[in-house]
């Protein structure tokens, strides 16, 4: 059984503005973010799951879209929270990197990360196992199912998708707010482009 899925990186926060890593910390949605979120629709959507992670800013962007969808439920999971990126979250990223940290975080699509504190790939990788169970248990709903993600939390669940290891850049972060539709395999949950 194949079905279609909306996934949506969430809304822009302030400290995306400000190009600071978020992880599992959290910032508020900026005011353009709340109207962009208000006024989306869903084309041909009658009845909604709204899948987000427990993190504020998914929470809000799941509940911004919910109040513009009658038939929606909103449903949280720990499985889809950002990665847990140790030292360096809340810190502003250093795109030429001085210290030892950074460069680690940067050289993320090209070894495993290893920072203090952080979210090990192999952590990761069982958290997106887990995931991948609970929305195929989704997929055999009769509602339509939108998933309101994380950029780096996608990128590797992406990559498990596509079989490739978490860590590697795969097809790479994807904008906030940017709203896909992608089509699965809910017995084998693969991708379809």
């Amino acid at each position: 059984m194949t079905k279609s899925i909306w996934v949506m990186r969430h809304g822009e926060t302030l400290w995306n503005q400000e190009q600071r890593l978020q992880g599992q910390l959290d910032s508020a949605l900026t005011v353009s973010a709340k109207q962009q979120l208000a006024a989306l629709k869903l084309p041909n959507v009658t009845s909604l799951n709204i899948l987000t992670s427990t993190l504020g800013r998914a929470v809000q962007s799941g509940k911004l879209i919910a109040d513009s969808h009658p038939n929606s439920q909103l449903l949280t999971s720990s499985l889809l929270n950002e990665r847990h990126f140790g030292v360096l979250q809340g810190k502003k990223i250093e795109l030429e990197p001085t210290c030892p940290q950074w460069l680690q975080y940067h050289q993320r699509y090209s070894k495993p990360m290893l920072l203090e504190g952080a979210e090990s790939e192999l952590q990761l990788e069982q958290r997106l196992y887990k995931a991948r169970q609970l929305i195929t248990k989704l997929c055999t709903e009769e509602r339509e199912l939108l998933l309101v993600v994380h950029g780096e939390w996608w990128r590797a669940f992406d990559n498990l998708l596509h079989r490739r290891e978490v860590w590697r850049q795969g097809n790479g972060i994807i904008a906030n707010g940017k709203l896909m539709r992608i089509t699965l395999s809910c017995h084998n949950f693969m991708i379809y482009e």
